[in-house]
């Protein structure tokens, strides 16, 4: 009926949460405060925050292994991505990223995190040579890693497009190639990344 079943303080300027597959348990990112916390009893009316993990600055994104064993963090000034236990919410190692803003891992529907992939967005696009300050001067990037092997990744550049919009807005003008950039979201779904 859409009201309102329970409210409870996760910490300064929430920017993201994700919900394990318990139902019961969610996973807040407080992006003012750097933290990281778990809130438990999210299906009864009485959430209660039972822990929280102080990470790096401007935590934007979460994301989940299938299993709920680690939880992702994307921490956007800090320019790397913490990886969390959720059962001991201890940290277990960060990776660098420049400026990641979304996240998402995928899933097989088997029993072993080993065999999924981890995507990453990098907010900014990465600036070609001589291309600052031009409409087609940045490249895409999104991450992928397999989460057996954080240490390495495979990249998706992302060229610029047409953006079918005519230069100065003046019909009979050639279009404008505009580059990926400020890439603030991504999904999966059968074996493509949006």
């Amino acid at each position: 009926d859409n009201s309102r079943t329970a409210k409870v303080a996760t910490g300064k300027n929430p920017s993201s949460v994700v919900i394990a597959a318990n139902n019961t348990t969610a996973f807040v990112a407080n992006r003012a405060d750097g933290t990281v916390v778990r809130v438990i009893g999210i299906d009864g009316g009485t959430p209660s925050v039972d822990a929280t993990v102080d990470v790096g600055a401007e935590p934007v994104a979460l994301a989940l292994s299938p299993t709920g064993a680690k939880l992702f963090v994307a921490e956007m000034a800090a320019s790397r991505v913490t990886i969390i236990d959720t059962k001991t919410m201890e940290v277990l190692e960060s990776i660098d990223v420049d400026r990641p803003r979304a996240l998402t891992i995928t899933n097989n529907l088997d029993k072993n995190d080993d065999d999924e992939t981890l995507v990453v967005t990098q907010f900014f696009g990465v600036a070609t040579p001589g291309g600052e300050a031009k409409d087609d001067g940045r490249t895409g990037k999104v991450r992928l890693y397999s989460l057996a092997d954080l240490s390495t990744y495979r990249s998706l550049n992302l060229a610029p497009i047409d953006s079918g919009f005519p230069k100065g807005g003046v019909a009979g003008n050639p279009t404008v190639l505009a580059s990926p950039n400020q890439l603030s979201a991504v999904a999966v779904a059968n074996d493509r990344v949006f």
